[in-house]
């Protein structure tokens, strides 16, 4: 396992590379969408493993798309209650 601020595709490749020598290769993948996981490497090299890999919403885009889920339920209650009178 390899702990860093900054990994590019080719290195996350190397690395699953390596995990799977030592623990088997999964059935399937789940990150979050960061530019190492999204990469051409990372594509490839989960196309030609056959390893199925999902991407999920990180956290920070989780709690984006809430705020912003919340601020067009304002609006949209604001336009209706200045609509109503």
């Amino acid at each position: 396992m390899v702990v860093d601020t900054s990994l590019s595709g080719g290195r996350v490749v190397r690395e699953l590379d390596e995990l799977i020598r030592n623990r088997g290769k999964p059935k399937q993948i789940i990150s979050d969408n960061g530019t190492e996981f999204t990469s051409m490497a990372v594509l490839k090299w989960s196309e030609s493993m056959s390893v199925e890999w999902h991407i999920t919403l990180s956290l920070a885009n989780r709690c984006k798309m809430a705020q912003w889920r919340v601020l067009m339920e304002r609006l949209e209650m604001n336009f209706s209650i200045n609509t109503a009178l």
